[in-house]
């Protein structure tokens, strides 16, 4: 395919009747899709990506209730102060293992901490949970509300396996 270009060179209002034309034959290159700039991904990209489930160990962090005000007001994530718009009243909160937590920052500045994740129990039950500190244990520390939810009993100080992903 040849495409023909015409340009005008040296046109002014005293030189109207002196116009010069080139015609410049060029041959045209097949146009060429190129790739999509790629995004180097983290390792909390790849994590929050997965639709696989994590296995980690439940454990209840109070067995008088207080769980959910002390992950929100006193958890590693400061909720509280840095997240207290995102925080729905219902959503119960957790405190993820700082083995998974450590990579991914410190404090607030953690990109792990206001994320919601579902955990799925050892009864099948599956509930929705936020990230609100830091467990110094290979666990997930849940309040009473979940604990039961996934068939743990007030008092039993039991642990059991779990999985959790990001919701």
């Amino acid at each position: 395919m040849q495409i023909g270009y015409n340009y005008c060179v040296g046109i002014s209002h005293a030189n109207a009747a002196k116009i010069t034309t080139t015609t410049t034959t060029t041959q045209a290159k097949p146009a060429q899709a190129k790739p999509a700039p790629v995004k180097p991904q983290t390792a909390a990209a790849v994590v929050a990506s997965s639709s696989s489930w994590n296995t980690i160990t439940g454990s209840i962090f109070s067995f008088d209730g207080s769980a959910r005000d002390s992950f929100y007001n006193a958890g590693s994530c400061g909720l509280s102060t840095y997240f207290a718009s995102a925080v729905p009243g219902d959503m119960p909160l957790v405190a993820m293992s700082a083995s998974v937590m450590s990579p991914h920052g410190a404090s607030q500045s953690n990109s792990y901490c206001g994320k919601v994740i579902n955990i799925k129990g050892p009864n099948g039950v599956i509930k929705k949970a936020m990230i609100a500190d830091t467990a110094g244990a290979n666990i997930i520390d849940m309040c009473m509300e979940l604990w039961t939810s996934f068939g743990g009993h007030d008092g039993d100080g039991t642990t059991f396996p779990v999985n959790w992903q990001f919701a």
